[in-house]
């Protein structure tokens, strides 16, 4: 069976490493990207990737996607940043999570922004009807129970398949963790890969019978911060 979308990790293009502030790095991820837009119109299908994107003179930490006619749109930069290398190195500016992409509402968070529930609270505050939340990240091996356990609690907490796609190998000091999954509402969880590069295929379909936590279930957020104010 054809996919109809391919996900790719954070930086994905570029690399998470000092050569990114070079101008000479910045023009391959360019050469980089055009390439992949290339096979993407090759193939008619949809790429979502992390890469630098460089606006108004500012390097940001950005997932792009690729179309079935080759054009290249820019989706979000990343607001949490992490590192004391990513903070020296990317900037932060405001950007819409959610994208309609291949008939999907398509929610993207990029790796440690995954940790906030309040980042999950906000977009479902907005948009009630996403499909499916993408993590493109890349995290050591340190951050293993961000797959284990935070992003299969975020899938439960808010009623929706987490799909989580991590760097694999090192560079630097860095040794990338692998573990790219999908986490479901129903608290099930799909290892798709370990340490090596691997290419995983998958279908996945809302299911609107789940149970879910009240306040996603339409109950007044208003209320809900009224009842936590209630507790010291």
């Amino acid at each position: 069976m054809k996919s109809n979308i391919v996900i790719f990790p954070e930086l994905f293009i570029g690399g998470l490493s000092t050569d990114i502030r070079e101008a000479k790095s910045r023009i391959f991820a360019e050469q980089a990207t055009n390439r992949l837009a290339e096979v993407c119109k090759s193939l008619k299908i949809h790429c979502i990737f992390g890469a630098p994107h460089l606006q108004n003179g500012e390097l940001l930490n950005a997932v792009f996607s690729a179309q079935p006619d080759g054009e290249i749109r820019y989706l979000c930069n990343k607001a949490f940043l992490y590192s004391n290398f990513e903070k020296v190195t990317f900037a932060t500016r405001p950007s819409h999570r959610v994208h309609n992409i291949n008939g999907k509402k398509i929610a993207i968070l990029i790796c440690y922004e995954v940790n906030f529930p309040q980042i999950f609270d906000k977009l479902f505050k907005t948009h009630r009807d996403i499909d499916v939340i993408i993590v493109p990240t890349a995290s050591s091996r340190h951050f293993d129970y961000v797959p284990e356990v935070i992003v299969r609690s975020r899938a439960i907490e808010f009623g929706v398949p987490v799909i989580f796609v991590n760097q694999v190998g090192k560079v630097g000091d860095i040794d990338f963790g692998g573990k790219s999954c999908v986490a479901w509402p129903d608290g099930k969880y799909t290892l798709l890969s370990g340490l090596c590069e691997e290419l995983h295929s998958f279908t996945f379909k809302k299911n609107e019978n789940l149970p879910k936590i009240p306040y996603i279930n339409g109950e007044d957020y208003e209320s809900i911060e009224y009842k936590i104010n209630l507790i010291s």
